[in-house]
């Protein structure tokens, strides 16, 4: 009984610290992702987004365009 009870609180410990771990991995990325979002919105080059009237892609990027 007392080699079950102990097996129990060894396996709930390993399996704490395992999702703990987990937890902190995913942390991290969104943390990561987060950053990487927040660099991509600052390279948007507000001449290539649309207008208010609504240009095609071909009338947009065409100044660009050799």
């Amino acid at each position: 009984m007392l080699l079950a009870a102990s097996l129990f609180v060894v396996g709930m410990l390993g399996f704490l610290l395992f999702h703990h771990q987990l937890y902190s991995q995913w942390q991290h990325a969104v943390a990561i992702q987060n950053e990487y979002d927040e660099y991509a919105l600052s390279q948007i080059n507000p001449a290539l987004m649309f207008s208010p009237l609504q240009k095609t892609d071909v009338e947009r990027l065409a100044p660009f365009i050799p």
